[in-house]
């Protein structure tokens, strides 16, 4: 036996805890409720599972967890990206497998809880400012983007029936009806910075 697991093992103790204390770094373990949109994992079997990333809404632990991640423009904070240069507050990407309609899109960004809520849809410019070539995916990978295509909140076509959507793979903005789910269009929440 290890002298990091040596005497530390109790009787019920799990396969999987014994692991995560020997192979995983303490910081490396992801909190029991996500930072962006506040699930709280259920324990399975008396115990809590700890996932890479959450169950809800898909973002990596890694990412939202990750309170020294900065550059010159973005800084992540309690799993809020402030915007030094538009002077706005983001919630990373909805994760894959969350595209969604444009009309849930406007719902979910409603209702993120995250750091007390306030959030809405970004408008074009606001996702055109946040198009970089220079990172894989089309943006900084804070945001959680990996080139999908993201709602904004600009409304187009005859009595408002379709909405606008960056995509940053390619670089540029489209249309479609909001009641359609155009294939993995995702959610990117702003505010105001407060």
């Amino acid at each position: 036996m290890d002298e990091r697991t040596k005497g530390s093992i109790s009787p019920g103790t799990s396969i999987m805890d014994v692991m995560a204390k020997y192979f995983l770094n303490k910081s490396e373990i992801p909190e029991k409720k996500c930072l962006n949109c506040g699930y709280e994992t259920q324990p399975k079997d008396g115990r809590f599972v700890k996932p890479r990333e959450c169950p809800r809404c898909h973002i990596k632990y890694a990412i939202i967890k990750d309170e020294s991640r900065t550059s010159e423009r973005f800084s992540l904070e309690g799993g809020v990206i402030y915007d030094s240069e538009l002077g706005l507050q983001w919630a990373p990407c909805s994760g894959p497998g969350m595209g969604m309609s444009h009309l849930k899109a406007e719902k979910y960004a409603r209702n993120l809880s995250l750091a007390g809520g306030g959030w809405r849809l970004p408008t074009r410019e606001e996702l055109k400012s946040l198009c970089d070539t220079a990172w894989p995916g089309g943006a900084d990978p804070v945001f959680n983007i990996n080139g999908s295509d993201v709602w904004s909140s600009e409304l187009t076509f005859l009595w408002g029936m379709g909405a606008w959507f960056f995509e940053f793979n390619a670089g540029y903005e489209d249309r479609c009806l909001r009641v359609l789910p155009k294939g993995v269009v995702r959610v990117l929440a702003v505010r105001s910075r407060r």
